[in-house]
């Protein structure tokens, strides 16, 4: 039961991190142009697999 609630804020504040991180680099991308839709997407696979793998 609270391991479930845990995993529902952490999946929360997840999302919000992401939220937040893609309006930023929606935000760079409107400024830089396309590279920076690759190193932005590039950058989130890098951290959200390093969030994952250390929340497990």
């Amino acid at each position: 039961m609270y391991t479930n609630i845990r995993i529902k804020t952490v999946t929360h504040q997840l999302i919000k991190i992401r939220i937040l991180i893609l309006s930023f680099i929606l935000e760079r991308v409107i400024v830089d142009g396309v590279p920076a839709v690759f190193a932005g997407t590039f950058y989130l696979n890098v951290t959200f697999t390093d969030i994952i793998s250390t929340n497990c």
